[in-house]
């Protein structure tokens, strides 16, 4: 009788052990871990109530990747936008953590993701990703819009809640940023919009990425100016050459614009849409200096977009 109740013992203690293994499993799935290991919390069980209010602030890579439009484009039965919503994450979760990045929230037909670490990584990954989302447009229209905002600067992490139900929460003043650029990335013709602040940080991306500068974007919040770029390592190979060839006359244009001198930044934006009369970003700069040449004189900045 001893015997079998000190079997009974060893089972059942066997199994605690395999529902916790199992338990740490299903946490791994389901949570940001990263974001706890970055708060120095390696286990959520047993986690006191004296965390809440617990915070860390760190610079990161903020990169929204999405569908734009999603809400007003899918007009699917449920179960197709269940397949569209997995097909895309499938495609960017291993990507994220292959390039050191961490998922920190879906959002509709995406995530948002923080790289903490290699910013030329995160690019990376980015690009790996279109190109992914590149093969599955070829088989539904729904893909084609799909775009990668990506911006740089201050994020906290902190855990918000109650003793009886806790989470991390992450904030800062760039998320709607990025998530913007990711939205009007179709508008301007580009997979991938990256800010200059995120492009500053990757080691001569000029070289390492094919880039092009797409002008300047009003932040209200900031009261600054941040440059932009259309990082077009992801577009297609027909939309990358052409790109490629008219990069230099498309930069000018901008600069020209920049000056204000309007007549002419038009003329090298048309020279853009002789060569690929498709680049909605020289489109848009045609029609802003039709907007602008007719005006009054003025000293104040213009730029593409205010956010």
């Amino acid at each position: 009788m001893k015997i079998k109740g000190k079997w009974k013992k060893v089972k059942s203690q066997e199994t605690e052990i395999e529902m916790a293994a199992a338990n740490e499993q299903v946490q791994e799935k389901f949570l940001p871990m990263e974001l706890f290991e970055i708060l120095g919390m390696e286990r959520l069980q047993g986690c006191p109530g004296n965390l809440l209010g617990e915070r860390v602030k760190l610079r990161a890579g903020i990169f929204n990747i999405n569908i734009a439009g999603f809400q007003e484009r899918i007009r699917m039965e449920e179960k197709e936008v269940y397949h569209l919503i997995n097909s895309i994450l499938s495609c960017c979760i291993p990507e994220i953590y292959q390039a050191g990045g961490c998922v920190d929230r879906f959002m509709n037909a995406g995530v948002m993701a923080l790289f903490t670490k290699n910013p030329e990584m995160g690019l990376n990954a980015a690009v790996s990703i279109c190109e992914k989302i590149g093969k599955l447009s070829a088989q539904k229209k729904e893909y084609e819009c799909f775009s990668i905002g990506i911006c740089y600067g201050d994020v906290m992490i902190g855990m918000v809640g109650h003793d009886e139900r806790m989470s991390l929460l992450t904030l800062s003043a760039y998320t709607g940023f990025g998530e913007f650029l990711q939205q009007i990335a179709p508008k301007y013709y580009a997979k991938i919009l990256a800010s200059g602040s995120y492009v500053e940080q990757v080691e001569n991306c000029n070289t390492r990425f094919n880039s092009r500068f797409l002008g300047y974007m009003y932040l209200s919040s900031s009261g600054t100016a941040e440059k932009v770029y259309d990082i077009f390592d992801g577009d297609t190979a027909a939309i990358r050459n052409q790109k490629r060839k008219t990069r230099m006359v498309f930069e000018k244009g901008v600069g020209l614009f920049l000056e204000r001198s309007f007549a002419e930044a038009r003329l090298y934006f048309i020279e853009v849409l002789k060569t690929d009369r498709y680049d909605k970003a020289a489109m848009e700069y045609v029609l802003l200096c039709d907007k602008y040449s007719g005006g009054e004189k003025s000293e104040a900045e213009i730029y593409l977009e205010v956010y």
